[in-house]
């Protein structure tokens, strides 16, 4: 079993065959048989199976090289106030007032562990909380989002 890293998903054998027939279909042209267009990961698939199963295995291999799959399941969960969502999903950070300060808190609480994990938003709909917020620590109470930290 393999996550991702992006956005803390679990992925299974048929996730990541789709991702990688995706990509070889982007990649390559129809296979043109006859009259018939067919789709370059079902060509393959169907033609050798052992060569597909290994294109599978390699595609995999890079993305864990690259950082982009783990088989680390997010263990670590917890809640970002909105401006820190914004800014973990979205690289937004123009709703926050006191930037140099919220930088300073974030860097202070270390919520990646230097680089080791990375956060995730996981949550779609926000609600109240009370508790500091697990990236910046602010202790404001105020809606909070739900996130994963995803081992690198």
């Amino acid at each position: 079993m393999y996550y991702d890293t992006n956005t803390g998903a679990e992925l299974d054998d048929a996730a990541i065959c789709d991702r990688h027939d995706d990509l070889i279909d982007e990649l390559y042209p129809l296979v043109t048989i006859g009259i018939y267009e067919w789709a370059p990961a079902r060509v393959l698939k169907a033609m050798d199976p052992v060569a597909y199963r290994v294109s599978v295995i390699e595609y995999v291999d890079q993305l864990v090289e690259d950082g982009q799959l783990t088989e680390t399941a997010p263990d670590i969960d917890g809640a970002v106030c909105i401006d820190c969502a914004m800014a973990i999903a979205n690289a937004d950070t123009s709703g926050i007032s006191d930037y140099d300060a919220w930088s300073a808190r974030v860097e202070a609480a270390d919520a990646t562990e230097s680089g080791a994990y990375r956060v995730v938003v996981t949550g779609d709909e926000n609600y109240f909380g009370t508790s500091a917020c697990d990236y910046c620590r602010s202790s404001l109470a105020g809606d909070r989002i739900d996130v994963a930290f995803v081992p690198v």
